[in-house]
């Protein structure tokens, strides 16, 4: 384990079957409570107690009925059943490179200034479909609401990694010397993602940096891209995408050009 956490105590429910489960087998996620709607008790509670065995945690299971229930989680949408726990810790840039460093392929994820919890939400949840397992955030630019962006990842959130972004140029200068390629997303760049050649794409370790619409990756961030690509759309009907919609698309494609040199 690494030694260097940044904390944050404030608990929050997570709702809906698949990121219960989820919740229930990541084994650094801390659980306080989970409940049922008595309603739901013959559909779930069979296989969570098979879960919370194959989990080794300790988590009783309340069985409430259906207004208390809804009220206790605020009458969001929830499948019938909840846990709260406590937030996941974000991991310091230092166990990256412990945990890391000697791996011979990796895709990475670096969000810069993208603040909507349901953009972060959709954006690990296609990481995770695509078998990403690494996602940088900085600290001082993540959104609060953890809770939405569990919702939004559907079980994501508790199958990737979550690292602080630490300082700018010392962390591009270390990736850069272990290997890494660094690809920005950019509207106004020439080369297009799918024009990238799979014969001339000599990069197994590579970092996806995505920025927020409305201004795009920062320009120190931005300088230290080895390409910037952008995704070809038809700009005389609208002028971008959804940076979510954008970085599965992206997921994809970098998925399938590395997958192509195997």
């Amino acid at each position: 384990m690494n030694k260097k956490k940044i904390k944050n105590t404030r608990s929050y429910w997570i709702y809906g079957k698949h990121p219960v489960i989820s919740a229930i087998l990541n084994p650094n996620r801390r659980i306080l409570k989970l409940v049922i709607n008595s309603n739901k008790e013959k559909v779930y509670l069979k296989t969570l107690k098979e879960k919370i065995f194959i989990s080794k945690k300790n988590i009783d299971i309340k069985i409430l009925e259906p207004s208390y229930f809804n009220k206790l989680i605020n009458f969001r949408i929830n499948q019938g059943i909840a846990v709260l726990v406590e937030p996941l810790e974000l991991s310091s840039i230092d166990s990256f490179f412990k945990n890391k460093s000697a791996l011979k392929s990796n895709i990475s994820i670096l969000l810069s200034d993208i603040n909507d919890p349901h953009n972060i939400g959709a954006i690990i949840r296609s990481a995770v479909a695509f078998d990403i397992k690494d996602i940088f955030l900085k600290k001082n630019r993540t959104p609060k609401d953890t809770q939405t962006i569990a919702k939004v990842a559907s079980g994501g959130l508790d199958h990737i990694n979550i690292y602080n972004f630490g300082n700018t140029s010392v962390t591009f200068k270390k990736l850069k010397k272990l290997g890494w390629y660094i690809i920005g997303l950019e509207l106004d760049t020439e080369l297009i993602l799918n024009n990238i050649k799979k014969e001339k794409f000599n990069f197994d370790k590579i970092l996806i940096i995505m920025g927020s619409e409305s201004s795009g990756i920062r320009t120190l961030i931005k300088k230290n891209c080895d390409i910037l690509v952008k995704i070809p759309i038809n700009s005389h009907n609208i002028n971008s995408l959804n940076v979510s919609c954008a970085a599965a698309i992206t997921f994809y494609q970098i998925r399938n050009l590395l997958d192509a040199r195997k």
